[in-house]
């Protein structure tokens, strides 16, 4: 007994996320200001076969109006009316035709919806691979989309739950499990509804009961019951969240079952069986509950009851999950034109990419060939410039070097000169008369001596053009005779050759010197000589 509803339990475990995922995508749609597309999906659960004739009006409108993103919306509306009438083959074809539409428009928002479509209708025929494919897919879109603050918690959570619910249903409670705790890190740090978190707190007492921890499921059932039974009819998504009782009704009675109380079980299995009639919600479990219920009759005696239901299930079941159901054959059989569309233009897509990587590759090649060319000329160009510079600079220096020392050799005949007009001078002034001719020459001879600076002067400038602006600019309160000190000492005199040529004595030149390290800034460990090379 307990093993045959502990797996009739999980199969609509299958069918679980198709419904909420669908009825969500249902609630927040942007197409708000199109009153025949509002009424058609209001109208959607009561009067099916209405509403898909004014959906394909809205579909054709889109069409002729060319309205991509709209025509995207209503194609994954259909599809999902489609499912929650069990209408699953479809489902399938409107679920591939926005496929097709949401990868042109690169529309990630519609897109994760399309795979949440997809990965219900595999998760409903039991193909586990392509079914967590589709929802993992769907995940990271929207995890994407929620970090770059595109889309909210609570369809990062919806995202998760998918997961949750495929996981249990494919037996992989563990995996479950991990992706139950995301979604309740989730909700809890997004202050989520308590309403939402129902979904979740069923989610967990389902869990126990796999574990035979009944009494802690039921303790879970009975707080999330009551919380969904007390909705106010003024909530946005009432119908929505009632609808969700199916299923709490139909948990409890597993736990129930599980734990041996099968009159409490057979009570909240025919609630379930209710719920669906009155909210038109979860029709898939149906042939699950008849079957539950057959079984419970037949361990209390009920044996024409229990056949009843036992025959209502399997009538339900064939009619829409059976494989040889004329409904259902094409989607078993995977052979849907827009899956072979789709794989063809794939196919077209990946071979326009290689061609295009291939130009992209050759581009590239040709571009990286000319940029090293251009690095090369520009290296070479550089060099050349260097090299250039560096002669002209040697050259510049040599010529300088060879200038100063006409200028050096210039001075220092220019100081033996002085020295002879010294001389000459003295004798004047001891052995001649003090006359007018002797006046006139003693004068002519200063005059003279004159001209030698003043030529001195001009040829320093000339080959060390700007040193006095350089030296005055930095040191200000420079005198005449400190630049002309500067001047010899940078042509590398001696001090007495300095003192001879000023005519002072070397003492002199050592006290003028030192002031002049003073008014430079330099210290004691300063070479002077050094320091007027480098201006």
């Amino acid at each position: 007994m307990n093993n045959l509803i502990k797996i009739t339990y999980h199969l609509y475990f299958l069918f679980f996320t198709l419904y909420t995922s669908a009825e969500n995508s249902l609630q927040y749609t942007s197409l708000k200001n199109d009153t025949l597309y509002q009424h058609a999906v209001a109208i959607s659960s009561t009067h099916p076969d209405s509403s898909f004739v004014l959906l394909s009006s809205c579909l054709n409108n889109y069409k002729e109006k060319a309205d991509s993103s709209n025509l995207l919306e209503c194609l994954i509306t259909i599809q999902e009316i489609h499912k929650i009438n069990l209408n699953y083959s479809e489902a399938y074809t409107y679920a591939w035709e926005a496929l097709i539409l949401a990868e042109e428009l690169k529309d990630s928002i519609h897109l994760a919806k399309t795979y949440e479509g997809l990965g219900a209708l595999y998760t409903i025929f039991k193909n586990k691979k392509e079914a967590l494919t589709y929802y993992k897919k769907a995940l990271s879109i929207n995890k994407t989309l929620n970090q770059k603050g595109l889309s909210t918690d609570q369809t990062l959570v919806s995202s998760f739950y998918n997961l949750v619910i495929a996981n249990n249903g494919f037996f992989q409670h563990r995996e479950a499990e991990l992706y139950l705790d995301s979604c309740f890190l989730i909700a809890n740090k997004s202050q989520i509804s308590e309403v939402k978190k129902g979904y979740l707190y069923a989610e967990r007492a389902s869990i126990h009961i796999l574990r035979q921890e009944y009494e802690e499921a039921i303790a879970i059932l009975n707080r999330t019951i009551t919380t969904f039974q007390n909705i106010e009819e003024k909530d946005l998504i009432y119908e929505t969240d009632k609808g969700y009782l199916v299923l709490l009704y139909s948990f409890m009675g597993d736990a129930y079952a599980h734990s041996n109380q099968h009159t409490k079980a057979i009570d909240y299995y025919h609630k379930s069986l209710s719920a669906i009639d009155t909210y038109e919600a979860h029709k898939s479990i149906k042939g699950d509950l008849l079957f539950k219920l057959g079984e419970l009759n037949y361990l209390k005696g009920n044996t024409n009851e229990a056949y009843q239901c036992m025959l209502q299930s399997k009538t339900f079941n064939e009619l829409y999950f059976g494989s040889k159901s004329d409904q259902n054959k094409e989607l078993l059989e995977i052979k849907n034109k827009h899956r072979q569309e789709i794989d063809t233009k794939n196919m077209e897509l990946y071979e326009q990419k290689l061609q295009a990587n291939k130009r992209e590759k050759e581009l590239i090649q040709i571009k990286n060939t000319l940029f090293i060319l251009s690095l090369v000329i520009v290296v070479i160009a550089m060099l050349m410039y260097i090299y250039y510079q560096r002669k002209k600079s040697r050259l510049n220096k040599k010529l300088l070097q060879s200038k100063n020392k006409e200028l050096t050799t210039f001075t220092l005949q220019f100081v033996e000169k002085e020295k002879l007009v010294n001389e000459l001078t003295e004798f004047i002034k001891d052995k001649l008369p003090k006359d007018a001719a002797n006046s006139r020459i003693l004068k002519n001879t200063q005059k003279s001596t004159n001209n030698y600076w003043d030529e001195f002067n001009t040829r320093f400038k000339e080959v060390n053009q700007g040193f006095y602006e350089r030296l005055s600019k930095k040191h200000p309160t420079l005198t005449s005779n400190d630049l002309k000190n500067c001047a010899l000492i940078k042509l590398n005199f001696s001090n007495k050759e300095i003192a001879d040529l000023l005519g002072i004595s070397v003492n002199s030149i050592y006290m003028s010197h030192h002031r002049l390290r003073k008014k430079l800034g330099l210290e004691r460990d300063d070479n002077l000589s050094s320091y007027i090379a480098t201006v």
